[in-house]
Formats: structure tokens, sequence, C-alpha cells
């Protein structure tokens, strides 16, 4: 185990690296969006990153240490500012006690934007795609280091202008001292775009670590928080997250959260329910610099 994860740290820091020789600002904004409700309404979690929701967060927590683990499907629907949705497709596989497997589509859609070459009345529209398909495994090593990889295929069209790319994600979480504190680490989306137009996108690659803790547990209720630092690679900027989510008999959860130092997320909040094998999620979140607001809608189910 001690050499296992001796190689995984050395292979996300050889990783980070490598992204540091990135040059420029950060595209491809769908890649740092939470891919559920529940992450969103937290301010966004790697420690606590679970089921198919882990994928975009850190991919170790697609590994469940529950060996009664089940397959989980999860589709969210994002409403963002100036008519753009965001769609996320996602579910995990369980293969055995100790193996995952995940898939994930995830895309970001901007409708009717106008076409204009001249003053005067617009030309025509065009819709604006950014998408991401993604295979992740995941394992758990010994009682409970687990480990997990993403890999993604990349697209993105503006008009008529295309291209590709791939990008891959690395991280692991494992519990410290005691079962009720989470340590995870993540690398994430360090690749390369192909060129659109005249120059390729880089892609915005972060290492987000995060210490997440069960503070408080009793018949009824079960609190837990995490605190996050985010450092995003190509733009150069450091960043910190904090949230929590507070459980009543594993049926109803209040959520909130925040990003500290970060130019376009700030306070975000949620609830969520779940009966028997469904679940439904909302959170609400502001964007900064007086942007508007977003909100958040994730179904999930438990097969």
């Amino acid at each position: 185990m001690k050499n296992t994860l001796v190689v995984l740290i050395g292979a996300l820091t050889l990783a980070t690296a490598s992204a540091v020789a990135q040059p420029g600002s950060s595209g491809m904004p769908l890649l740092t969006i939470g891919a559920t409700a529940r992450d969103i309404g937290m301010g966004y979690v790697v420690a606590l990153a679970e089921g198919p929701a882990a994928v975009q967060g850190n991919p170790a927590g697609l590994q469940s240490l529950d060996t009664t683990a089940v397959t989980r499907l999860l589709f969210t629907h994002q409403e963002w500012i100036e008519d753009t949705r965001t769609e996320f497709l996602g579910a995990s596989l369980p293969l055995g006690n100790d193996q995952s497997l995940g898939l994930s589509l995830l895309t970001t859609t901007v409708s009717d934007i106008e076409i204009r070459t001249r003053p005067g009345p617009a030309e025509g529209t065009f819709t604006s795609r950014d998408l991401a398909m993604g295979l992740t495994y995941a394992r758990t090593i010994g009682s409970d280091l687990r480990i997990g990889l993403t890999g993604r295929f990349l697209y993105q069209k503006i008009l008529i202008n295309e291209a590709t790319g791939l990008s891959f994600d690395a991280g692991f979480r494992t519990h410290v001292l005691t079962n009720d504190l989470d340590v995870g680490l993540a690398v994430l989306n360090l690749g390369k775009m192909s060129v659109l137009q005249s120059q390729g996108t880089v892609l915005p690659a972060l290492v987000r670590a995060g210490v997440g803790y069960a503070a408080w547990k009793t018949d009824d209720f079960d609190l837990r928080v995490e605190g996050d630092a985010v450092r995003n690679i190509p733009d150069k900027r450091f960043y910190a997250a904090a949230g929590g989510e507070i459980l009543f008999q594993h049926m109803v959860a209040l959520r909130v959260g925040n990003e500290f130092g970060s130019e376009g997320r700030g306070f975000a909040a949620g609830l969520g329910f779940r009966y028997g094998l469904f679940s439904l999620d909302y959170a609400y979140a502001t964007i900064k610099q007086d942007l508007g607001t977003t909100h958040t809608f994730t179904l999930g189910l438990a097969i």
C-alpha cells in the first residue's frame, strides 16, 4: 500500500509539473463546473466527492467503501446566464468490491448567438457548444485508500470552427487518523486541444486538495464539512473553498458553500431529498462581477 501511494503521489507531481508548462489563460470552463447540485451547493468538493459526481471533482471518489455498492445514475441540468445551459449524465458501475467504472457526458450550450459582420440587424444566429465524454476507473487499495483516473474526449464548436482534444484527471482519497477524517488530492484537466480557428484552447488545469470531516453524528443527523485549496495552473491563481451539508435521517440534506478568492463563483446553497432508490437535489449559486446566479437540478437513481 505504501509503495502504491508513493507511486501515485509521484505521478500526480509529474502531472502537475507538466501542466505548469502550459502558458496563457485557460478556456473550456465546463471542465471546472461541478457535476451535481450537491457539489455546487457545498462549494465543490474533493475529499467528500462520491458516486458518479466524483468524475468531475476527484475520480477516486467513484469507488465506494460500501461492500453493497450499487450502480448509480445521475442527470444534472444547470441554467446559467444568457441562455447558457449545462447538462451532465453520469454512471458508476461497481466491478466487485474493490473496483468501479464510471461513464460521463458533460455538455454546455449557448443558443441564439447573433451573427454580426456590420452595423444593423443580425444576419442570423448560431449555437456554441463544448462537450466532454469521460471514462473513469477507480479502485480501493488496502482498507481505505482509493485511487482514480479519468480520460476524456473533448469537443468544441463555435459557428463553423471546431476543435478536439484529450484530458486526464488523477486523484486519491483516504482516511487519516480516524474514519471521520478524509483527505483528497486531485490533479484535473491535464491535456491539450487542437487549434480552434487560429489558436488552441488552454485547458483549465487544476490541483485541488481538500480535507473533509464528519463533524457530528447522531441517529437522526449527520453533519459533514470540507475545506479545499485550489491552484489554477494556467492562470497562476490560488483560491479556497469551504462548505458542508447536514443530513436528517439520510433523507433530507441542507448544504452551503463558498469560494474565496475565485474570480467567478461565490456563495452557494442547496437542498436535497432521498427516498428509496431516488434522489433529487437543487443548488443556487452566485456568479461574481454582477453576472447573476445559476440554478442546478440533479436527479439520481440507484439500481
